[in-house]
């Protein structure tokens, strides 16, 4: 359990059903999250499973895999940002998956 209660908690790799991706190019293998400015209080990426919190600060980047090496999903992938409390969150998402990506329209 959070020891936020306004987090909303994400299961990495199987929680978002992504029939068309998933066929195309494979499922998300990891991500990297880059944070693009400062935030003024709270906005912090925490990982519940392991009792981290990272906090948004302009530049830094935050990467992670979300299965082990038998391809099972690692619980420590849960993840989910917190409540921007004061001021405003931006971020890059770059999602790795199994193979190159293929869009619905190529």
């Amino acid at each position: 359990m959070s020891p936020n209660p306004r987090l909303r908690l994400q299961r990495a790799a199987g929680a978002i059903v992504e029939h068309g991706i998933t066929v195309r190019s494979g499922q998300r293998v990891s991500t990297l999250v880059v944070y693009l400015n400062d935030v003024e209080e709270g906005g912090e990426t925490y990982f519940p499973e392991i009792g981290l919190s990272v906090v948004p600060k302009r530049g830094n980047a935050i990467y992670f895999e979300y299965a082990n090496s038998l391809r099972q999903v690692d619980p420590k992938s849960l993840h989910a940002s917190s409540t921007i409390v004061k001021g405003e969150k931006w971020a890059m998402t770059k999602w790795m998956r199994e193979r190159k990506f293929i869009s619905a329209n190529s």
